[in-house]
């Protein structure tokens, strides 16, 4: 050890070992960090755990994860959506808590379902079974009022702030539309040709023409 300071000089001295009559095995030199992970990974798994060594290069680190249980993560991730919020330019910003309370009245079947807010208006859902994450990303588009959310399959390595706006709220107008067309389903029906429809304007529901 060098020591810059003088009056530490005394110290700077290697230090005699100490002969062990206990029989005691001797203690490892593992550091405190070392000793403390090896310590928690064995309380959760009851396996001692090694970390692999990291790799600097440059101004990076490099680590090495392990491939089960990596795999492992992936799997655990079946049940879920990624799903992104939209709102009207003008509308007021809602919490994920007033997401999910709006979103719970609006499936009441569903139970042990959660959300985690990922930035940028993304958040992922984690649902119960295979059945519910289906269910719920056949429906594509649910209005909220105010705004709409769009529900997408689960993917690896999602990055929200990576992710580019591919769809727009736009009002689409049927000319020449004969009367027996009509009726919510069947115009809700028409307009999937054209993407997801949302909600149909009050004039179209009541057939007020003037």
């Amino acid at each position: 050890m060098a020591c810059p300071w003088p009056f530490l000089a005394a110290f700077d001295s290697p230090v005699p070992k100490q002969l062990d009559t206990t029989g005691n095995p001797p203690e490892s030199n593992k550091s405190f960090a070392q000793a403390l992970t090896d310590a928690v990974f064995a309380m959760a798994t009851g396996e001692t755990f090694r970390p692999p060594p990291k790799v600097v290069m440059g101004n990076s680190v490099h680590v090495r994860i392990s491939k089960a249980a990596y795999e492992v993560g992936v799997a655990s991730c079946r049940t879920h959506l990624h799903g992104r919020l939209t709102l009207h330019k003008g509308d007021t910003p809602i919490t994920t808590q007033a997401l999910k309370a709006k979103l719970t009245k609006l499936w009441p079947q569903l139970q042990n379902w959660a959300l985690t807010p990922l930035g940028k208006g993304f958040f992922e859902f984690n649902f119960n079974s295979i059945e519910a994450m289906q269910r719920i990303w056949a429906l594509g588009t649910i209005n909220l009022n105010p705004g709409f959310m769009r529900f997408y399959g689960w993917t690896k390595d999602f990055a929200p702030h990576a992710q580019a706006q591919t769809h727009a709220q736009i009002w689409v107008r049927f000319l020449n539309l004969p009367q027996e067309y009509w009726g919510k389903q069947t115009i809700f029906e028409i307009a999937s040709g054209l993407g997801n429809p949302i909600t149909i304007d009050d004039a179209t529901q009541q057939r007020r023409f003037c």
